[in-house]
């Protein structure tokens, strides 16, 4: 595999920095940070999460599950971006040397310690919080250390994007090792009706089939430590997507005038899922997270607009973010190097604060206001005081000089 390096096209400056996707991916992250810190406080998830609030909003649902529908699929778009550039620039062994260092390493360096943290903050609740969530009850009957309920299966929690990278550059390098066909010459050669026909219809179409495979809200994600075929399906075909984008950087140009109009139609089909998402959720969802009282006709309608939402955003928001987003900016830069490391390091900083807020009688806005701002300052700060200069921040974005 060490000699398998694909040809340069002589459109492409390796040397250029796509600022719009560094701060598309950046965004994309806060993005979930956002999305985190939101379950705590919307109505459907009051069963299912071990630190709901009492304080719930309604209007916060409805943005936090719209966010959902795109977020990952537009991070997953940026990252097959940026792996072709890589892997272009460098050869196989070297590409995937760089990925295990930036990917692999620290999905096996964290996801210990945040499982951890996390448990630790869920054990401090139990003794803490006089308003329990029905989640953090049902945890205290059922795992209770003298409990002989079988532990919970393993979860990569909030760091399955890593694993499931790692799979799909994997992947990437076998098809272009084994496989007679070239897809991105494909790509390349096919006409602009062919293309426009694959991003609106082929691709929600692919993605569509995984959303049935899922829950009505598809709130689960891929986070076992085995390949799950949906993912492939769904957040594979976005991956792809990115990957072509780089060796055609024409790819979108037939529907790039069309953002803003993709952007309301992803409303419209939005306000029509949303009225069919349940009320809230049983806990039993998160133990058997096929659960579905949908029947199968609205299931595979629901499937299809989930996936054209997703891929139509996605599609947007990489259209306007090359249009406005492009121009080189410190502080910008900054934030997108931090953002790696505050999306890994959250989760149990926000559980901390939702935790010491869930008896208070505040708003459930100054709640979310807190808990959000809170979590990104502390991350920040952790990242310019413990991080950014350190083997830590070397691991994550590479060696980093003082100035």
């Amino acid at each position: 595999m060490s000699n398998i390096h694909p040809p340069i096209p002589t459109h492409l400056n390796l040397d250029t920095r796509y600022h719009y996707m560094d701060n598309l991916r950046a965004s994309a992250m806060l993005l979930g940070v956002l999305f985190h810190v939101a379950i705590g406080y919307i109505p459907m998830l009051e069963n299912t999460y071990v630190l709901s609030d009492p304080n719930k909003s309604k209007v916060l649902e409805i943005l936090a599950l719209f966010s959902h529908l795109f977020r990952m699929p537009l991070f997953m778009l940026v990252a097959g971006f940026f792996a072709h550039y890589l892997f272009t620039k460098r050869q196989a062994r070297s590409f995937l040397k760089n990925r295990a260092l930036r990917v692999l390493l620290p999905l096996v360096v964290f996801m210990p310690i945040l499982s951890i943290a996390m448990i630790a903050v869920i054990y401090q609740a139990t003794g803490t919080v006089e308003n329990k969530a029905p989640m953090l009850l049902f945890l205290m009957e059922n795992f209770a250390p003298d409990s002989e309920a079988a532990p919970p299966p393993i979860s990569t929690f909030h760091l399955w994007f890593l694993f499931n990278l790692m799979l799909f550059y994997i992947t990437a390098m076998l098809w272009v090792r084994f496989s007679p066909f070239n897809i991105s010459q494909w790509v390349s050669n096919a006409s602009s009706s062919n293309t426009l026909w694959g991003l609106l219809v082929v691709v929600p179409v692919i993605v569509a089939i995984s959303y049935y495979a899922q829950p009505i809200p598809p709130l689960s994600p891929p986070d076992k430590l085995y390949p799950q075929w949906w993912s492939f399906a769904n957040y594979g075909s976005f991956f792809l997507l990115g990957w072509l984008f780089f060796a055609r950087p024409n790819l979108f140009d037939k529907i790039k005038k069309y953002s803003f109009l993709f952007i309301g139609l992803s409303l419209i089909l939005y306000a029509a899922v949303y009225h069919f998402y349940p009320s809230n959720l049983p806990i039993e969802s998160v133990f058997s997270p096929n659960i579905s009282a949908i029947p199968t006709g609205p299931k595979i309608l629901l499937s299809c607009l989930q996936a054209m939402i997703g891929a139509y955003m996605s599609y947007a928001l990489l259209l306007l973010g090359k249009k406005y987003l492009s121009s080189e900016n410190n502080t910008m830069r900054y934030f997108s190097d931090a953002s790696y490391w505050v999306y890994l390091s959250h989760v149990p900083v926000l559980m901390l604060f939702q935790m010491y807020l869930v008896d208070s009688h505040l708003d459930v806005w100054v709640k979310f206001t807190i808990t959000f701002a809170s979590t990104i300052v502390i991350c920040t700060l952790a990242y310019q005081l413990v991080v950014r200069y350190t083997p830590i921040g070397w691991m994550l974005n590479g060696r980093k000089n003082r100035t």
